[in-house]
């Protein structure tokens, strides 16, 4: 199943791109896509509760430079890719970069010697998404195996960069979007953790919320 990415890739056709951010003061080339991969990708973030209709947050007006904090208003919701009507513009994910070059033709990974495979978004149950540039025909998100990444298939490169950064671009009821990582909105108050229950795949619920039964 390519489940998530799959899903993506059909509702915002962006392909992959580099992005250079700046943590710390240095510089880092990352991969950017409008996704978050996995099959139960995550966290999911609870915002607000039965008291507390919306909350405001800090967020920045650019993931590029952690440069200026803006007050963000958004409503009670629970904001995960699973959670197809929250308040979130777009998921993103910067990630490493790598790339790929294949040694032999590979039929069942449907590639050929000398292809190359750049731009790698990990997906669910192995399956991987990949940038294929194969002469001078250019394909983005190429779904295949995630074992064509063996070193008896294909020799890697990987590139310097951060570690990988999961990003939420929000709407603000003040009018203007802000983007805020994953981890730092965690930390914020009015925010918590939400969960998953057993026999509702693709639902996501908050940490309070009993799990209904299951539905046969």
């Amino acid at each position: 199943m390519l489940l998530l990415l799959t899903q993506i890739a059909l509702a915002d056709t962006s392909a992959p791109y580099t992005l250079p951010i700046t943590r710390n003061g240095k510089t880092h080339t990352m991969l950017a896509y409008p996704a978050w991969s996995g099959e139960y990708p995550g966290p999911i973030i609870a915002v607000g509760d039965s008291n507390n209709k919306q909350v405001t947050i800090n967020g920045y007006a650019s993931p590029r430079k952690l440069e200026t904090l803006k007050k963000c208003t958004i409503p009670a919701w629970v904001l995960n890719p699973w959670e197809a009507e929250d308040p979130v513009d777009t998921y993103y994910t910067f990630t490493t970069i790598f790339e790929y070059q294949v040694l032999e033709n590979l039929p069942n990974f449907g590639l050929k010697k000398g292809d190359v495979l750049k731009n790698l978004a990990g997906g669910s149950e192995n399956s991987c998404a990949f940038t294929l540039v194969s002469g001078k025909s250019v394909k983005h998100w190429y779904h295949t195996d995630c074992d064509v990444r063996s070193p008896k298939y294909t020799q890697e490169t990987k590139f310097e960069s951060h570690p990988e950064e999961q990003w939420l671009y929000l709407s603000c009821k003040e009018g203007y979007k802000v983007f805020v990582q994953d981890s730092e909105m965690l930390k914020q108050t009015g925010i918590n953790r939400g969960k998953t229950c057993p026999h509702y795949y693709g639902e996501v619920f908050r940490s309070e919320d009993t799990c209904p039964p299951p539905p046969y």
